[in-house]
């Protein structure tokens, strides 16, 4: 646990140095504040062992084939892309998780440093909240995750092809992503808190009814089929796609 409190403890300090400084005032290399003080966490989870993660051994077992040649069918086609590209220059896997780890990483810190009124705080939740360890058991989806929130900012500026890009390009490392594009249209809807409230008692009710029978049911038709089961399970399914 040092070394994750280490690499907090660093974000954070470098970030509180940077905003202090006359170049961020002015806004002068915004993006190199950005860089640096998402780096130590980008290291820690890039240089990580790959055995660290349920599905780490996977990818990493995965990079060498698709480097070899294989093609495989249980991945989207821009993480496929990705591990290609990376394979050409004929280095190890840690390259792969190190351009991963960026991937995540990056597009949050951005979200952090242009909207949050107080981002020191910002990262230490993202930190401390565990949305930073989400990543080292979903590492598609999370990728998918950061790509998502980056896109929210052309909901706000109401430009519809960067946020399709956005959405398109999260698609690649997980399709789930194609459902967040229903944002962009419902994002002038008024809902009441009450309402709000009212939603979530009833998701609640309907998650003890028949009716998560019926989606693990259709989930197990397809290869999202591990997520409907236990970690075990889905430890054993990962293990059959290696």
């Amino acid at each position: 646990m040092k070394i994750y409190i280490a690499a907090i403890a660093a974000s954070v300090l470098i970030a509180w140095i940077g905003t202090r400084t006359t170049a961020y005032r002015k806004r002068k290399r915004h993006w190199v504040l950005i860089l640096l003080s998402a780096l130590p966490l980008i290291l820690l989870i890039g240089l990580r062992h790959y055995s660290i993660g349920i599905d780490s051994p996977a990818y990493y077992r995965w990079f060498y084939r698709i480097r070899n040649g294989i093609e495989p069918d249980v991945f989207e086609w821009l993480y496929v892309w990705l591990n290609k590209v990376i394979g050409k220059f004929d280095v190890e896997y840690t390259a792969m998780f190190l351009a991963c780890a960026a991937i995540f990483c990056l597009p949050i810190f951005c979200r952090i440093f242009d909207d949050s009124p107080d981002i020191i705080m910002s990262i230490f939740l993202f930190w401390a909240a565990r949305y930073y360890f989400v990543y080292f058991n979903l590492v598609r989806q999370m990728l998918s995750a950061a790509i998502l929130l980056y896109s929210i900012r052309f909901i706000e500026r109401k430009d519809l092809k960067r946020f399709i890009l956005c959405v398109v390009i999260a698609a690649g490392f997980h399709s789930s992503a194609y459902a967040f594009a229903i944002l962009y249209f419902i994002s002038e809807v008024k809902i009441e808190p009450k309402a709000i409230a009212l939603g979530s008692v009833l998701a609640m009710a309907l998650s003890r009814t028949p009716l998560i029978a019926f989606i693990v049911r259709i989930m197990s038709d397809t290869k999202y089929e591990g997520y409907a089961e236990s970690e075990g399970n889905l430890k054993r399914k990962l293990t059959e796609n290696e």
